[in-house]
């Protein structure tokens, strides 16, 4: 988890000095297995693994893609 959270901090300057307004990064609290599909399966989670759902917030799509581009 604290090797996760440098990694995402140090991500977050990057995309921050790119345009991005925001990041949220969630982490797992409770994730109950499903009977036919979860979110554990559809990440292929492996046991003791921790999930974490991240998202980005951009001024618009343009703004998106042209970050991609530089710092691809």
């Amino acid at each position: 988890m604290d090797a996760y959270r440098r990694w995402a901090e140090n991500g977050t300057k990057i995309f921050k000095d790119h345009g991005c307004l925001e990041i949220v990064e969630s982490w797992e609290d409770f994730v109950p297995d499903g009977k036919q599909t979860d979110f554990r399966r559809a990440v292929a989670a492996q046991p003791g693994e921790k999930i974490v759902f991240t998202w980005q917030v951009w001024p618009d799509k343009e703004s998106f893609a042209a970050a991609e581009k530089k710092m691809h």
